[in-house]
């Protein structure tokens, strides 16, 4: 839906909203969608181990054959018996009982998110100006919001996470229920914790305290593979300054300020989504962008075309540049965590006793960096983090923070084209370009463990280096 509106000849209001859907979840063939969720169930994998060992036969095709009596053990008449897929029981792949197998994975898929595609409403407002017959300026807003967007974060009922109320109870988690002392000790500690005595998921249980308290103990893992269940949130404000083609010039000059939010990677707990909402990776707050073609006032029709030995030498020529400048991504920190049973995301604690910039030496787009022989500078200070407790969460932010970034990046290419009448509407057109033209270094690559000798040193170029490209283009 949209809608423009002119106040007076000079000036043009215009608004706009738009629901737009995406390929995601289960969705067209994405996410499995095509295949289902898996062939569990669908594909037998039987195994004929030989009963004898050291090269021995595990059993014969043909049967009735007199054989060797060291042979006798061995199975005659083809492939011995085995169960045939497609089998469904409700045990398959489970475990962590008295005299069964340890438990396998299993892969949900949710007819309800499944049958979701990621949506976006976007809506934005605008206001242009001429400024002059051929120059206008436009000031505009945009936002979007995105709903079951693909995530890592996963769902409570799907997801085999325990409550992080547990985590209290430290390495008792970690401990087999099979002994008797440890039940004892278990319930003590949960009693001071003011949490639930032990109590089996199911009769025989074998395994550890932390797997009786996820939802499905009796697997290794599930994969909630449609989980579609995130969120983002983009605002910007645009401003364009456009000059249409005149005396041989055209050029768009737009800046954008805005900041992108979501909750869509890991999560330390399911349990607790909300603490994952942060600035995205693909959050840039700051966007300079400009290109420009300019048609040098020579040669035929132009504004100097009088003067034929400068138009023969200069005649034809055009120059065209696009140049970059933007924020860097926002830097994400790791640690060491023990957070057993939950969302394995690891984020560092933020030091409280820290004071001053956690940034060193000019920060990581300063200087040469180490990504150049003999440079071993550290750009960012590690006392501003610690490792979080065993058994709790880092506090950090998911993304950024105390706002820290990659450098930012710029990047300028410049192309000189220019065309050759050579007989009526046959022309030939031959141009240069050179990307990254000033050869430029963006530095990346910033080392963020916090337990690294190499934290805050940057260890590899972000862009590429100068690049030249001829080419030659024929027109009839």
């Amino acid at each position: 839906m949209a809608l423009a509106y002119a106040p007076t000849s000079r000036t043009a209001i215009r608004a706009g909203f738009a629901i737009m859907y995406a390929h995601g979840n289960g969705t067209s063939g994405r996410g499995g969608g095509r295949n289902g969720t898996g062939q569990l169930g669908y594909n037998a994998n039987p195994s004929f181990p030989s009963a004898l060992g050291n090269g021995a036969p595990a059993f014969f095709w043909s049967g009735g054959n007199a054989l060797p009596a060291v042979y006798s053990n061995v199975y005659q008449g083809g492939l011995p018996a085995y169960q045939k897929a497609p089998f469904f029981d409700p045990t398959l792949n489970t475990g962590f009982y008295t005299g069964g197998p340890s438990g396998g994975s299993i892969t949900y898929g949710d007819p309800d998110i499944g049958g979701r595609p990621p949506a976006y409403n976007n809506y934005t407002l605008s206001i242009q100006q001429a400024l002059t017959q051929n120059l206008t300026l436009t000031l505009a807003y945009s936002g979007s919001q995105g709903h079951y967007l693909p995530s890592g974060v996963g769902r409570i009922d799907f997801a085999n996470q325990i409550d992080p109320r547990y985590l209290a109870l430290g390495n008792d988690l970690n401990l087999p229920v099979t002994v008797a002392a440890n039940i004892t000790r278990y319930n003590a500690d949960a009693a001071r914790a003011g949490l639930p005595a032990y109590k089996a998921p199911y009769a025989n249980y074998n395994n550890t305290f932390g797997r009786a308290l996820t939802r499905f103990p009796q697997y290794s893992g599930v994969t909630d593979i449609w989980g579609g269940v995130g969120n983002s949130n983009y605002n910007g404000l645009h401003a364009i300054l456009n000059q249409r083609l005149s005396n041989g010039l055209t050029f768009n000059f737009a800046y954008v300020w805005s900041k992108e939010i979501d909750d869509i990677t890991a999560a330390r707990t399911v349990y607790d989504i909300r603490q994952e909402r942060a600035v995205g990776a693909i959050d840039r707050p700051h966007v300079i962008t400009a290109s420009a073609v300019y048609q040098l006032p020579f040669g035929k029709g132009k504004l100097y075309g009088g003067n034929h030995a400068v138009s023969s030498i200069f005649g034809g020529f055009e120059l065209s540049t696009l140049f970059l400048l933007q924020s860097g991504a926002p830097l994400n920190f790791t640690g060491t965590c023990n957070t057993p049973f939950t969302g394995g995301l690891c984020v560092p604690n933020l030091n409280p006793n820290f004071v001053g910039s956690p940034v060193l030496n000019g920060g990581a787009g300063s200087g040469n960096g180490n990504a150049v022989k003999g440079h071993n500078a550290v750009y960012l200070n590690s006392n501003a983090f610690s490792n979080p407790a065993a058994f709790t969460f880092g506090n950090a932010p998911r993304n950024a923070p105390y706002g820290l970034r990659n450098p930012y990046t710029w990047n300028e290419d410049v192309t000189i084209r220019r065309t050759f009448s050579i007989w009526e509407n046959l022309k030939l057109q031959a141009a240069v370009s050179a990307f990254n033209v000033y050869n430029t270094v963006n530095f990346g690559g910033v080392q963020t463990n916090i337990n690294s000798a190499a934290f805050g040193t940057v260890t590899s170029q972000a862009n590429q280096p100068r690049k030249l490209q001829g080419e030659a283009r024929i027109s009839f």
